[in-house]
C-alpha cells in the first residue's frame, strides 16, 4: 500500500520499487514507476483515455483482444513481445484471420528474433489495412 502521497512525491511501494504519485489538474491520480516532468503532464501527455482491452481466461490460454483501430496498442505488445524474444525467449504465433474469399486462413510461425516480431508486425499492419478496406 502506498503511503500518503502529495504531488510529485516519490514513495515507497512493497519492496524497493519506487513510484511515482501525480496529482492532475483533473482531480485524479496517476501513477508511474518512472519519472514523469512537470511539463509533460501539463501538456496532457501523461493521462490519456482508458484503452479497451478484452481478457479471456481458459484453463489453457490467456488471451487479449484489442480493437485492430488501436495501433499504438498493438504496437506496445508487440514491443513487449520483442523484448522478451530480445531476452532470449522464442514464441510461437498461432495466427488466424478471414481471407477475401471468406475462408478462415490460419497461420503457425515460431519467432526466435526481434528482426522476426518487427517482421510480423509488418504483416500485421497489412492485414489490419486490408481488413479497414474491405469493411
Amino acid at each position: 500500500m502506498l503511503p500518503h502521497c502529495s504531488a510529485s512525491t516519490l514513495s515507497h511501494v512493497e519492496g524497493s520499487t519506487l513510484l511515482r504519485a501525480v496529482s492532475l489538474p483533473n482531480g485524479r491520480w496517476a501513477f508511474s514507476d518512472s519519472l514523469i516532468s512537470k511539463m509533460d503532464i501539463e501538456r496532457g501527455k501523461f493521462m490519456e483515455d482508458p484503452r479497451e482491452i478484452t481478457v479471456s481466461i481458459t484453463d489453457r490460454f490467456f488471451t487479449l483482444d484489442l480493437p485492430i483501430e488501436d495501433e499504438q496498442l498493438i504496437g506496445n505488445v508487440l514491443l513487449g513481445l520483442a523484448q522478451y524474444v530480445k531476452e532470449g525467449s522464442s514464441i510461437k504465433v498461432k495466427e488466424a484471420y478471414m481471407t477475401f474469399s471468406g475462408t478462415e486462413e490460419i497461420v503457425t510461425k515460431v519467432i526466435s528474433t526481434t528482426k522476426q516480431v518487427a517482421e510480423w508486425g509488418k504483416e500485421i499492419s497489412g492485414l489490419i489495412s486490408a481488413i479497414r478496406k474491405r469493411g
